[in-house]
């Protein structure tokens, strides 16, 4: 062994240590190394564990195992045909996770008043919170079941009606005896209906339905020692806290389990002229998910999965720009009275003066040299708001004497008051103000939109005055 194979400086370089004593590590310097690499080797261990999920710090468990293994989907959005692209009144891209192929049933006519069972009182599960997202389904899930709506059809092969689905979705059980809420678009125009509870299928009653919130209340029948779901409050979520979906999408995935979060609350959204408050999740929901549970941490349901928002919106050629984790949730303490109501009476009246419409933004004010207050887009045909003579283009800017500026501030102010009463509104019409009285109705029985005005994208004659 050579003198200098322990050298630190290259051997060209001998006028660096010439006449210097060549040196050799001892067995001290050894054993520090030695030691050293012990310690660093020890931490970068402790690290990697750390990492991967097997040591967990602090005062939060470990609620998903990082090490299981995840499919993963394809979730492109197809483009849309033109035909089937929202119209400009309606919002972008939000549509129900289940659309059947019928025309909406006629309101129900209110009947005799019933006796409402207690509701929410489902048991509340007991959560592992070391495998949180396991013990959430597994102790909600039988609460889940799935809603197959259905129709005959004369078959001239077998000279016999045959029985054929039109609709699936997932209904939540709120009752021991059977009462399930789901969403009413999933049954709307059904002849029969059936539910499936822990792998039993029941034909089910259409109790009552509400078009407006998109729910309704189906009873089981011959059903018994069904296992009601937990309600939650979801006046108390915050945004973050964690959110479980379980559903039957696609009708034929039974009991899919997705979570993620709360994206957000009291989301307002503007649909076909209803507008509606809701949750929002980044939770995958699809077609089928509809009228299922939306499930906060403790395994209470606090939702509701109505929709999904799909398009953003359309590029310059026409071709829709998709949208990811945008799902909607009707928050568990708006659906509880409404579902009261539908299985005490069946029908649900909601205040309503017949209009759609856009907030006329400061921006917009000082552009267009308009007030601020509600655009008034569209007349429902045969609504209050076109008996009293509002037309397309008008702007309101006050209720009873107050102004208002948002859309939000006209529908607190009609779901205030109830059908029947009088509203008085302030409108504005080419630079003249009005006032106008109307009768407000019941968004149940107003008519179909009339033909929309073509000057409804702002900066492109946004206030053409009509003829």
């Amino acid at each position: 062994m050579q003198d200098n194979q322990y050298t630190s400086f290259p051997s060209d370089r001998q006028d660096l240590y010439d006449g210097r004593p060549n040196r050799r590590f001892g067995l001290g310097s050894v054993f520090a190394a030695g030691f050293l690499c012990f310690v660093l080797g020890a931490l970068a261990c402790v690290v990697t564990l750390m990492a991967t999920g097997l040591i967990v710090t602090g005062a939060q468990p470990a609620y998903e195992g990082a090490a299981t293994p995840k499919p993963t989907f394809d979730h492109s959005i197809p483009e849309e045909p033109d035909a089937q692209r929202p119209s400009p009144s309606a919002a972008p891209g939000q549509i129900p996770e289940e659309t059947p192929g019928t025309e909406p049933s006629a309101t129900p006519a209110p009947r005799e008043e019933l006796p409402v069972p207690a509701l929410g009182s489902g048991v509340l599960p007991v959560i592992d919170k070391e495998r949180l997202i396991a013990s959430i389904f597994e102790q909600t899930s039988p609460s889940v079941c799935g809603v197959s709506s259905r129709i005959h059809i004369y078959s001239e092969v077998t000279q016999r009606n045959n029985e054929e689905e039109t609709a699936t979705g997932t209904g939540v059980v709120l009752t021991a005896d059977g009462y399930i809420v789901t969403n009413n678009h999933i049954i709307t125009g059904a002849e029969t209906v059936y539910v499936t509870c822990e792998g039993v299928e029941y034909e089910a009653e259409v109790v009552g339905t509400d078009a407006t919130v998109d729910l309704a209340v189906l009873k089981a029948k011959n059903a018994s020692n069904l296992k009601p779901a937990a309600l939650g409050d979801s006046a108390a979520l915050r945004i973050g806290d964690t959110a479980v979906a379980i559903g039957d999408p696609l009708g034929t995935l039974k009991l899919t389990c997705t979570n993620g979060i709360i994206s957000g609350l009291d989301r307002e959204i503007n649909t076909d002229g209803k507008v509606q408050n809701y949750i929002q999740t980044n939770a995958a929901v699809n077609p089928g998910n509809s009228g299922g549970p939306l499930i906060n941490d403790k395994g209470e349901v606090i939702g509701i999965v109505t929709m999904k928002t799909i398009v953003a919106g359309y590029d310059e050629y026409g071709y829709a720009i998709s949208a990811e984790g945008l799902g909607y949730a009707i928050p568990i303490n708006d659906a509880l009275p409404i579902v009261s109501q539908l299985i005490q009476f069946g029908y649900v009246p909601h205040p309503a003066i017949g209009i759609q419409g856009y907030e006329v933004t400061q921006f917009l004010s000082e552009e267009l040299e308009v007030p601020r207050g509600v655009y008034v887009s569209t007349i429902i045909a045969n609504g209050p708001a076109e008996s009293a003579g509002i037309m397309v283009d008008d702007v309101i800017v006050g209720v009873e004497g107050t102004a208002i500026t948002t859309f939000a501030e006209l529908s607190g102010a009609i779901k205030s008051r109830s059908v029947g009463d009088a509203l008085k509104l302030t409108i504005w019409r080419a630079g003249e103000e009005a006032e106008v009285v109307l009768t407000i109705g019941d968004m149940n029985n107003i008519g179909e939109p009339a033909e929309p005005s073509e000057s409804q994208n702002p900066g492109d004659g946004f206030f053409q005055p009509q003829e």
